[in-house]
């Protein structure tokens, strides 16, 4: 398609070049995430109350506001969710990378993942690529960490559980 009058003369290296490869990883990662999330949102948009949003018609809502303050308040933690979801697959993935760049070009596609392949089983450093692997689990712990503190509203937390009132 690029290739048509007035664009590009030769073939598109999409994994050959460094800033070219990285983008195409993400891309593909995006691509590949993309039914999740369209699922995820979908059951977080049908467990939205029906009555919220005839209640602020009635008050004289328009279609924007309804979606802006009752759809998005209400799918808030589904999103947050599958956003944490994403973050810690990302992390933790390694076939899309090994399948498409194998951590190159010149390493700089390698994800923790990849790295650790490359230098425990490539290189025969099997500790020093355990030891490589092991360290994002600090990062996950801080990501789940910080999901309790995320902003709620109507004394709901993230997970929709109410919290307990401030005294007791």
């Amino acid at each position: 398609m690029l290739k048509k009058p007035g664009h590009h003369q030769q073939n598109i290296n999409f994994l050959g070049g460094p800033n070219l490869a990285i983008s195409s990883v993400c891309l593909a990662n995006i691509w590949r995430g993309i039914p999740f999330f369209g699922i995820t949102i979908l059951a977080g948009l049908q467990s939205v109350p029906q009555e919220l949003h005839e209640a602020a018609a009635i008050d004289g809502a328009s279609m924007w506001h309804r979606f802006r303050h009752v759809t998005i308040p209400a799918i808030k933690g589904v999103v947050l969710i599958a956003s944490l979801l994403s973050i810690i697959w990302t992390f933790a993935d390694f076939q899309l990378i090994y399948v498409l760049t194998k951590g190159g070009p010149a390493n700089t596609t390698h994800i923790f993942g990849t790295y650790a392949y490359q230098i425990g089983l490539s290189a025969t450093e099997i500790g020093m690529g355990a030891a490589n692997r092991s360290l994002h689990v600090p990062d996950i712990c801080l990501l789940r960490g910080f999901a309790p503190f995320l902003p709620s509203e109507g004394g709901l937390g993230w997970s929709g559980v109410t919290r307990p009132a401030a005294g007791l």
